[in-house]
């Protein structure tokens, strides 16, 4: 991970911090998949490569999918542009 300075984690909102503080060993579980995070940016709430599916899992957790903050997990060094879900 990159050094932050204190003057930009200062100007980092709270989801954003929050965020970071996940541990790396979390996100690798996710790797090349979609991950609905939590709405202060705390916790990875679930995971699935299909982002359709992943919407169905925050819902049966109880979660309104509205609330959550989707994210594609990237392969290490690689490049991906997250465009299933818009696909028509």
């Amino acid at each position: 991970m990159d050094t932050i300075t204190p003057e930009q984690l200062a100007s980092l909102s709270p989801f954003e911090r929050n965020r970071m503080a996940i541990p790396t060993a979390e996100w690798q579980r996710y790797i090349g998949q979609w991950v609905a995070i939590s709405p202060d940016g705390s916790r990875i709430v679930a995971g699935d490569a299909d982002i359709g599916c992943l919407d169905a899992k925050v819902i049966a957790l109880g979660v309104n999918p509205e609330e959550v903050v989707f994210e594609g997990v990237p392969e290490p060094n690689s490049t991906y542009i997250w465009t299933d879900c818009f696909s028509t």
